[in-house]
């Protein structure tokens, strides 16, 4: 019997193994999967495009067994219906298929999908295809490459190489901090804070430099994500963190066999919150009235979240001739709660209204969130989004949906009563009303079923009143406003866990 008949005979169990055998240098004999039929790629192709939600999974499953080299582009092809659970699928599949294309696609997809659940299945996904540290490495590079990767997409990058191989991604973590982009500073503070380790807190520890103005983003990163690592409060403060560590080298603990000893009592969790508001001609002089309870809200949030991030997105109308300069206007997330509440003091307002759809979509695509961090979106307008190409409410009801259904965001909403609610037959004379009830109005209806969707509150907000009214609150008196500290709590707090 030849070796060539030898390595026949167990071609199963060859194929198995997921390995293969050959008669000699000179003479290489490899066994790989057998080529799917065209019946059986019909079947993979008409079944990833069909809407039975079964057949498909069952399907990506069948074509990331098959080991085909053209299974990529099909589980592509599925991944880009744009469905969450689809989108996940894919990604598992394209993992167990293996292979460099299904190692490029993952890593696109770890650093462009808007969902977080979907991006670190990606990473993880990379991990498993090439190893650790080539993992790490691919994430670097995206990291490191300012010409091709915006912004966005490296601070998503830094999270995935800490995702992957977060023993090796300290040095880069920390050589990171240093960078000239607060943006990506941050991302790496914010990842050393789930790397354990003394040179993490070391690292951490030199950009607490008080006198540097202009990088106080990055310090008090650095200072959030210490009190995360250790379990200390000492903030930002340096002299205190220098105290500590110089007690803790005393003692020789940073010498011992643990590599690091220092766990923090709780895993707390930190708080990402943007205000999605209506800057149409109708809010003109509803704004007013309305921020200042609001910043009350963001300020109470900030004292129960210390560590708490806020961000901003105007928006207007989609049609550009009712803009009047943009549709949406996004300030990024920051620490400076100060910032935020100047920014919306001097918010201007006019044209036309209809964007809320697309604000829903850039906070969840665009923004900048941490990726351990809880996600809080509140969502202010008193017009419904509308759309030439779509059917806008439908698409914004989606997104909500989606977003707290697979990533957990939640969507909190203010219904505002303003000139463009009085022409959609809001009455002008609400006191029947003041006890409980809601007056009869079409729009109201958007915002209490956004915030339904989204697993958040429904406030509503009367300029002759000057309270935000919780609409979820068994007892209502328009009169009598919640304190900024009750709403932050529930603003806080998913409807439904």
């Amino acid at each position: 019997m030849t070796t060539r008949h030898v390595i026949y005979n167990f071609a199963a169990f060859f194929l198995l193994a997921g390995t293969f055998a050959a008669t000699s240098e000179a003479d290489p004999f490899v066994i790989g999967p057998r080529p799917p039929t065209l019946g059986e790629i019909g079947h993979w192709t008409s079944a990833l495009k069909g809407t039975d939600h079964a057949k498909a999974l069952s399907a990506a499953k069948e074509v990331a067994a098959s080991g085909w080299s053209g299974g990529c582009a099909l589980l592509l092809d599925f991944y880009r219906t744009g469905e969450p659970e689809n989108r996940l699928a894919a990604v598992q599949s394209l993992a167990a298929l293996g292979g460099s294309d299904s190692a490029d696609a993952l890593v696109a997809i770890a650093l462009n999908d808007r969902s977080p659940r979907v991006r670190q299945a990606a990473s993880d996904g990379v991990k498993l295809v090439v190893g650790a540290n080539p993992a790490l490495q691919r994430f670097q590079a995206a990291a490191d490459d300012a010409q091709h990767a915006t912004p966005l997409m490296r601070g998503r990058a830094i999270h995935s190489a800490a995702r992957v191989n977060p023993d090796r991604a300290a040095g880069l973590l920390c050589s990171l901090l240093a960078n000239d982009d607060p943006t990506l500073a941050c991302a790496a503070a914010e990842e050393l804070a789930y790397v354990p380790s003394w040179p993490s807190v070391d690292g951490l520890m030199q950009h607490l430099d008080p006198q540097s103005e202009a990088r106080a983003e990055v310090r008090q990163a650095c200072g959030a994500a210490l009190e995360r690592l250790t379990g200390k409060t000492f903030a930002f403060d340096l002299t205190q963190w220098s105290a500590w560590r110089t007690e803790v080298r005393s003692r020789g603990e940073d010498r011992s066999p643990e590599p690091f000893t220092y766990v923090p009592v709780t895993k707390h969790v930190p708080v990402d919150v943007v205000v999605a508001f209506d800057t149409t001609g109708s809010f003109l002089h509803a704004w007013a009235d309305l921020s200042h309870p609001l910043e009350g809200v963001l300020r109470a949030i900030r004292k129960l979240e210390p560590d708490a991030r806020f961000g901003l997105i105007r928006y207007r109308a989609v049609s550009p001739e009712m803009t009047l300069k943009y549709t949406l206007w996004p300030t990024p997330l920051t620490y400076d709660l100060e910032q935020i509440q100047r920014e919306m003091d001097r918010a201007a307002f006019g044209g036309g209204s209809g964007a809320l759809h697309e604000a829903l979509r850039f906070a969840l695509s665009e923004m900048a969130w941490r990726e351990h961090a809880r996600r809080i979106l509140v969502v202010i307008g008193d017009d419904e989004p509308q759309s030439p190409v779509e059917d806008a409410f439908a698409a914004a009801l989606k997104t909500a949906q989606e977003a707290s259904q697979f990533d957990t965001l939640q969507i909190n909403t203010i219904f505002t009563f303003t000139s463009a609610s009085l022409q959609h037959g809001f009455p002008s004379d609400i006191s029947p009303y003041m006890h409980g009830g809601s007056p009869p109005n079409p729009l109201r209806a958007v915002y209490e079923r956004l915030a339904l969707a989204g697993n958040g509150r429904f406030y509503e907000f009367h300029r002759g009143f000057k309270n935000l009214i919780d609409r979820n609150a068994e007892k209502i008196d328009l009169r009598v406003g919640e304190q900024p500290e009750e709403t932050a709590r529930k603003w806080l707090t998913p409807v439904r866990k």
